[in-house]
C-alpha cells in the first residue's frame, strides 16, 4: 500500500509526503528528486514490527531483528545513492545469540553496508564495537568487523537452530567476524567465571578459538577450579554435540 502527495516544480519533484507499508514494514519518505541533476535528497523514517530482515536478500535465516526503527537520509546521484542514518532494534537473535536494545549508525551504498557505533545488550551482557561491521554487497558478499562483550550469561546462548546449550556462568569475550555473510567465521578470545558444563562445575576458564554455525574449535583451553586444573591445546566439536 502506497500513499503519496507529489508536487512538480520546474525540474524538481517534491515529495511532500509518501507512505508505504507491506509485510510488517512501514516507511515514510519526504524530500526532493532533482531531475536535471539526476540526484536524490530525501529523508526516510521506517519501522518494522516483525523480522526487519525478512525482505532483505541473502540474509541468513539464523539472523532475525524485531521491532526495528530507522531514521536517516537517501542522498546522492541516482547511480551512487547513499543511505545514512540511525538504526535501533528492540531485539533479535544472531546464530543463537540473543540481543536487545541494539543501536548503531548505518551507511549503505550499492557496494556495501557499514555499521558503526554499535551498542546494546547481548546475552544479558554489554556489547561495544571494536571495528566497524562491513557487509560487502557485490561479489561473494563477505563480512568483517569486531566487537567486545562483557558480562555474557552463558545460559542465554543457543545453537543456530535454537536448541539450548548445557552451559552456565558469566563470560567476557572479544570477537572478530570474517568470511561469507551467509556463513561467517567468528574468531574469539574469551574468559569465564562460574563455568558449568552439563551440570559439572569447572569455575574459571580461558580460551581462544573459532566458531561457525556448525562447528566450535577451542585452542589453548585453561580451566582452574577447586576440583580441577587442566589445559588442552585443541578441542573441536560440532555445536550439536554440546546439546
Amino acid at each position: 500500500e502506497v500513499n503519496a502527495r507529489v508536487v512538480v516544480r520546474d525540474d524538481v519533484v517534491v515529495l511532500e509526503r509518501a507512505h508505504a507499508a507491506a509485510a510488517g514494514v512501514a516507511a515514510r519518505v519526504r524530500g526532493e528528486v532533482l531531475v536535471n541533476e539526476a540526484r536524490l535528497k530525501l529523508a526516510i523514517s521506517a519501522e518494522a514490527t516483525t523480522n526487519a530482515l525478512a525482505w532483505v536478500p541473502d540474509v541468513p535465516t539464523e539472523v532475525t531483528v524485531r521491532d526495528a526503527r530507522f531514521e536517516g537520509t537517501i542522498t546522492g546521484p541516482y547511480r551512487s545513492v547513499r543511505v545514512i542514518g540511525e538504526a535501533q532494534s528492540g531485539g533479535g537473535v544472531a546464530y543463537g545469540v540473543p540481543f536487545t536494545d541494539a543501536r548503531g549508525q548505518v551507511t549503505a551504498s550499492a557496494s556495501e553496508v557499514t555499521v558503526e557505533h554499535l551498542a546494546g545488550s547481548i546475552a544479558r551482557g554489554v556489547i561495544e564495537q571494536l571495528r566497524p561491521i562491513v557487509v560487502e554487497l557485490d561479489g561473494n558478499r563477505r563480512i568483517r568487523g569486531a566487537v567486545r562483550a562483557r558480562g555474557l550469561r552463558l545460559d542465554e546462548l543457543k545453537t543456530p537452530d535454537g536448541e539450548a546449550l548445557p552451559l552456565a556462568g558469566v563470560g567476557d569475550a572479544e570477537a572478530w567476524l570474517s568470511g561469507p555473510a551467509s556463513s561467517p567465521t567468528v574468531t574469539f578470545a574469551a574468559a569465564t567465571s562460574g563455568l558449568t558444563i552439563s551440570g559439572e562445575r569447572l569455575d574459571k576458564a580461558t580460551t581462544r578459538g573459532t566458531v561457525t554455525k556448525d562447528r566450535l574449535v577451542l585452542r589453548d583451553v585453561r580451566v582452574n577450579g577447586a576440583l580441577l586444573d587442566a589445559r588442552a591445546e585443541r578441542l573441536s566439536m560440532t555445536l550439536h554435540t554440546l546439546q
